[in-house]
């Protein structure tokens, strides 16, 4: 913040353009699925109640609460209030994983909050752009339907899940025949697919590529794929990079 435009100006993450859009997507994209590829999926069926708790009811607990906060300590008017109430119910992977790492907690523990927050940041980042989406549309032509408001959110969950799936399914497939694939190109194979795999989603519908992210880590490590302590190295080296570019370009942005 202090290199960036309100500080000293070193940093000017505005000269990027339409470029740092496209950054942010690129990094977002790979650090979901190295955060869904490093779940333990036995140890998460262990605590399936408690995570589905945290991002279904815990995220309806945040949306309202924060909304009331804001509404009536922060005196945002309703509209404002929702939205912002919308984007305080993520917790996401760039902040719970590297936490995780480092605190001495409980496994189930660390587990719960780790599959809550790969699995909160679609969900809580969709809800967010979806309330958004209904308050733009509500402004502008005065009402929305029940199927558009339910589209706007649902579909975006839908048509990422199943990208991601189909991507994951190829990748493993893929990676499992290394007559196709030697072994030293599986992690560059797998990297273009990911991309590939959020930028058609985002394609069909707008900011649904997070949910492909995450889906297609998880169907790659149910795969068993061979190769996958090295595609995990690999990808957690491509996400401290790429966490370590965003935060300092956004926070220079601010």
């Amino acid at each position: 913040f202090i290199l960036g435009r309100n500080g000293l100006g070193v940093v000017n993450s505005i000269e990027l353009g339409d470029g740092l859009n496209i950054l942010v997507k690129l990094a977002v994209a790979i650090i979901l699925f190295d955060g869904a590829l490093n779940l333990n999926l036995k140890s998460l069926k262990d605590s399936a109640k408690e995570i589905r708790n945290l991002v279904t009811i815990g995220v309806l607990v945040s949306l309202i609460v924060t909304t009331l906060i804001a509404r009536f300590v922060a005196n945002f008017d309703w509209r404002l209030a929702i939205l912002f109430g919308s984007l305080m119910t993520v917790t996401g992977p760039t902040v719970i994983q590297p936490l995780m790492r480092r605190a001495s907690v409980p496994r189930q523990i660390k587990t719960i909050l780790e599959g809550e927050a790969i699995l909160i940041d679609p969900i809580g980042a969709i809800l967010a752009i979806a309330i958004f989406d209904i308050l733009m549309a509500s402004g502008l032509h005065g009402s929305t339907n029940l199927f558009e408001i339910l589209w706007v959110y649902f579909g975006r969950l839908l048509i990422g899940g199943l990208v991601g799936f189909a991507f994951g399914f190829l990748l493993s497939r893929f990676i499992k025949n290394q007559r196709l694939v030697p072994m030293e190109l599986s992690n560059l194979l797998a990297l273009a697919l990911v991309w590939g795999a959020f930028e058609i989603a985002e394609l069909i519908q707008n900011e649904a590529g997070i949910m492909a992210a995450v889906v297609m880590g998880l169907v790659v490590q149910r795969a068993a794929i061979p190769g996958e302590r090295q595609l995990k190295r690999f990808k957690e080296s491509l996400t401290t990079l790429g966490i370590s570019i965003l935060f300092i370009l956004l926070a220079a942005k601010l």
